[in-house]
Formats: C-alpha cells, structure tokens, sequence
C-alpha cells in the first residue's frame, strides 16, 4: 500500500509494521470477505486468535458462494473507528461450523483511506426526498447507480446543496422491501443533459439496517453472477 516506509535511514523509528502490530485490536472487527477474484463472500465479525489465527463468524444472510474443497485464500476489509482507516487483511479460511470459519495466517497487509465498503452496481430506481428545515419535501425519482453498507451514489435532476441529507426509498431487489435510508451527500457531479450524480454516505442508520443492506448487496451480486 506504500504506507510503510521501513528502508530510509533519515526517518525517525517507523511504527509497527504490519507484521508486528498487535492484531487483538481488531477483535470484533467487522469485516467483507473477498476471493481471489475481489467477489464479496460474506460479511463476519472477526475474532482474533493467538499465534496468526483467528476466526469468522458470518452474519444472517447468503451462503458463501464459495467452492470449499480446501483452505481458500481470501481478503479481509474492514474500517478502524478509531484510526479512520480501512484495515486489509489476508488469511486462510475453512468451514468449521455453521457461519463459523477458522482463519489461518492471518497477516495486515495495509491501511488506507477508503471506507473499505463494497461497491455493487445497480440500476434500481427509486425516489429521493429532501430533508428540508420545515419537514419532508415531495420525493424526486433518482437512479440508485452503486450500493455499499456505508454509502449510495445516485442520479436525478434535482439540484442538492453539498452537505444536504435525503432519505431513498428504493428497492434493490425486486419485490423485496428496503427500509428509507438516511443519507448525506457528500459529492456533487453535474452530467449532461441537466442530471446530477451525487455520492452520499448513510446516517442515522437504525441498529442491524447496516446487515440488512450488505445481505442485499450479496444477494444481487450472486443474481447477476448466474446471468453471466
């Protein structure tokens, strides 16, 4: 990741690397588990074993879609509260019981600033209602154009000012009820043809609403998988 300059004689004593670094901080970590190929598998709390082991256990939703005829290789992504950094692991996992894996060689493999929350691309449609200062607005359509757990992009032709917050109602899978969504926009794009984009990260997030959503991220990734 390039954040761990270890090599130059004029630097002061650098920190832990991340081969060092006391990985019981993460305990309780929450974490996206990706293959080899960056496809999100499940989402799990991470426990920290001792000697470079630890152990995942998966939230309520879609199986792993993930072939287990041995140990796998994955990825882990997570994000410090404390440090406001994404946390990226690399492990080993096997099936040990339900929603339960063992994780093996577990290694930090870098930091950064990304909020460390899988993209999923969507064409879902929906409306956004302005949070005004004398109560809700009349909803506007808008195309919801990618989903993570902590943040929406979407497209309509209402102008909203930088730092404005809007509720979604959309649905991400057909036929299947999402709970409004909270959001801030945090980013502004004009488009052609009088459409603006906008990036928004979610809150005021009702307890388990983050879970909910990362089930339905999962669940339309492996939709769109099986149409390929």
């Amino acid at each position: 990741m390039g954040i761990f300059d270890l090599f130059s004689s004029n630097r002061a004593p650098a920190k832990k690397t991340a081969k060092s670094e006391d990985l019981s901080a993460y305990n309780g970590m929450r974490v996206e588990v990706f293959d080899a190929a960056q496809r999100l598998l499940f989402v799990a709390a991470l426990f920290v074993r001792s000697g470079g082991n630890a152990e995942l256990r998966q939230f309520a939703g879609a199986s792993a879609p993930v072939s287990m005829d041995g140990p796998t290789p994955v990825s882990l992504r997570g994000f410090d509260d404390h440090q406001r950094l994404a946390i990226h692991f690399s492990c080993v996992i096997s099936p040990a019981a339900d929603r339960v894996w063992t994780a093996e060689r577990l290694t930090l493999t870098g930091k950064d600033n990304d909020r460390a929350f899988f993209r999923q691309a969507t064409n879902a449609t929906g409306e956004a209602v302005l949070l005004g200062w004398v109560g809700l607005q009349n909803g506007k359509p808008c195309e919801v154009r990618n989903i993570s757990a902590g943040g929406v992009c979407i497209q309509t032709r209402e102008e909203y000012p930088m730092g404005s917050k809007i509720v979604l109602r959309f649905e991400l899978i057909r036929g299947k009820e999402m709970p409004a969504l909270r959001c801030q926009v945090l980013r502004v794009t004009p488009k052609r043809g009088g459409i603006f984009e906008y990036g928004c990260k979610f809150v005021d997030m009702p307890r388990g609403t983050e879970d909910q959503i990362a089930r339905a991220i999962m669940e339309l990734q492996m939709r769109q998988q099986a149409m390929r």
